[in-house]
């Protein structure tokens, strides 16, 4: 006597099976190489320099546009706001036994004329060292 085995149907989710693997691991992968970073709350092309310093690790950024626009770390203050909104930041710096660096971001366009009353209003909040960030040129 001969008994038919019976056929067994495939799932069709049997073959995704390995494509959702394929997926995560590559989600994983792209986890762990990729780099999140925060962008600037607008753009700044910085000024280009002929030497080369490393980039010191900095607590305040202060970002200068071509158009005058200024942020301190991504919000956004107008120049009589500064030396109050930078005085907040070095007071909390304090607080936490941090010595900060305040490294000013300015748009490669804008004029030293330009620049100068947000020099000064650094230095009339009571900043010590102040860094101005810049790309190394061709």
């Amino acid at each position: 006597m001969r008994f038919r085995q019976p056929v067994r149907k495939q799932s069709s989710d049997e073959h995704l099976i390995p494509l959702i693997n394929v997926v995560f691991l590559m989600l994983i992968f792209f986890m762990i190489v990729g780099r999140i970073t925060a962008s600037d709350i607008f753009t700044v092309k910085p000024p280009e320099s002929a030497s080369e310093t490393d980039v010191e690790p900095t607590s305040i950024t202060v970002l200068v546009g071509s158009d005058g626009a200024l942020a301190v770390d991504g919000a956004l203050v107008s120049l009589a706001v500064l030396p109050d909104a930078i005085a907040d930041k070095l007071r909390l710096a304090q607080e936490q036994k941090i010595t900060p660096t305040i490294t000013v971001k300015a748009d490669g366009g804008i004029t030293v004329e330009a620049l100068q009353p947000v020099l000064n209003a650094l230095r009339a909040a009571g900043s010590g060292k102040i860094t101005l960030m810049t790309v190394r040129g061709r």
